[in-house]
Formats: C-alpha cells, sequence, structure tokens
C-alpha cells in the first residue's frame, strides 16, 4: 500500500508542475493555483487523486470522498467565471478566471468603513489576513510630481477597507481613475477585492496589498520616497 501511495504522490507531483500558475497575491493563497483548463483535462481519478494530494499538508483530517467527488461535479459544471466553493477546515476551494485558488478560509474580510491609525514607525499586525504591514524606503530620487506628500517616518496614516467610490492615480498617469474599475480590468478576485488593506494619507489613496504604489507618493525633506512592504506572519 505504501508503494502504490508513493506512486500516486509521484503521478500528483507532476500534475502539479504541469498546472501550476503564480499568484498574482498570495497573502489568501494557501497553495499555488492551477491551470482550471488543465485539470479538467485530467481524469476523475487524477483530479480527485491530485486534490487529495494538495489538500494533505494543509488540513489535519482527509477531504471525505464524497465531499471530493461533489466538488468534482461542481467544478465540471462551470466555466471558471462562476463561484464553486468547497471549505475543509482552514482551506476554501474555489474557482476565478480559469483558475483553481487554495485559500486561507478565515483570512478574508469584508469590513468596509473600517479605519486603523496607524504610527509607521513601527509595524503594523492585520491578524485577521495574517499579515504585518511596514514602511520602507522605496529609494531617493528627483520627483517632478508637485502633488507628492511632506512626509517623515512615524507620522501617522489611515490603514482602511474599500467602501466603494475611491479614485486612484496609477503611476505614470496624470488623471485618478475609479479604484473598483481598475481592480475589474486586471480581473482582481472577489475575495481580494473585499479583502485588501489600503494606505491613506491626507485623503489620498497611495497604496493597496492588490495593486502597491499609487501616485502621489510619500517624500520625507531629504528627497527619500517611502513605500511598504506585507510580510505574511503565520496565524494560530
Amino acid at each position: 500500500l505504501r508503494h502504490d501511495q508513493a506512486l500516486l504522490d509521484e503521478l500528483a507531483d507532476l500534475d502539479v508542475q504541469q498546472l501550476r500558475m503564480k499568484a498574482d497575491t498570495d497573502y489568501l493563497d494557501l497553495l499555488p493555483p492551477l491551470k482550471l483548463s488543465g485539470f479538467k483535462a485530467l481524469s476523475t481519478a487524477r483530479q480527485r487523486n491530485l486534490l487529495q494530494y494538495l489538500i494533505r499538508p494543509v488540513t489535519i483530517y482527509p477531504l471525505p470522498d464524497e465531499r471530493v467527488r461533489e466538488w468534482l461535479r461542481q467544478e465540471n459544471a462551470v466555466t471558471g467565471t462562476t463561484q464553486a466553493r468547497l471549505e475543509h477546515e482552514n482551506l476554501l476551494l474555489t474557482l476565478h478566471d480559469g483558475r483553481m485558488h487554495f485559500l486561507a478560509a478565515h483570512r478574508e474580510i469584508n469590513a468596509p468603513g473600517r479605519q486603523i491609525t496607524w504610527r509607521t514607525d513601527t509595524p503594523l499586525v492585520l491578524p485577521e489576513l495574517g499579515l504585518e504591514l511596514s514602511l520602507c524606503e522605496s529609494g531617493t530620487r528627483i520627483i517632478p510630481d508637485l502633488e507628492n506628500l511632506a512626509f517623515s517616518p512615524g507620522d501617522p496614516l489611515c490603514v482602511h477597507w474599500r467602501q466603494g467610490g475611491e479614485r486612484v492615480r496609477m503611476p505614470g498617469e496624470g488623471f485618478s481613475r475609479p479604484l473598483k474599475k481598475i481592480l475589474q480590468e486586471r480581473r482582481v478576485a472577489p475575495w481580494l477585492r473585499r479583502s485588501m488593506p489600503l494606505v491613506s494619507c491626507d485623503g489620498h489613496v497611495i497604496w493597496s496589498a492588490v495593486l502597491g504604489d499609487f501616485s502621489p507618493s510619500l517624500v520625507d525633506a531629504s528627497g527619500r520616497i517611502y513605500s511598504f512592504e506585507l510580510i505574511t506572519r503565520k496565524v494560530n
């Protein structure tokens, strides 16, 4: 039996190498996403074997076969634009934009209107998302943008979540656009749209956990530019 399981694991590992895709962002992903069309091309037995192989290291108890079969039935009925979900312990398996995503089920939050005043001389821990947000220096250069924001490390910034109606200016663009439209253009998954933290200064949204820096930039008296670093933390 051990020999048979080793052969099945080897087959599953080969399938993973073929189907694995790069995640747009990884703070909600327990595992790298898989290419849905490639997964659909596998036999049902290989699909089931692959799912059990992937789930095993990130769960305590095996996923019952009947739930795997139900998930496969749902998955085969959709195109990848429809949500088919399977939740097991801390794992949420779902589909988006032609990918299978293995998400940390309890790291998604939807908190419109929530705001945190962050003193930037120390990192900000966001335990719901398993994240730590830090201020970092991104370089020194001459900035022609007269709208840059005067800043000193330790100054407070506002960390918040989308309420709707936010406008942002992408680097290199001379005008602002609705954040909602940019997220749609970039095909950002709905769970990331709901849960991504934003950073604002003086009413300007200057950074998001998914899209990175917006204009204007934070610049100190010496011309140093500041940005943000997001670190994934282990959540108990």
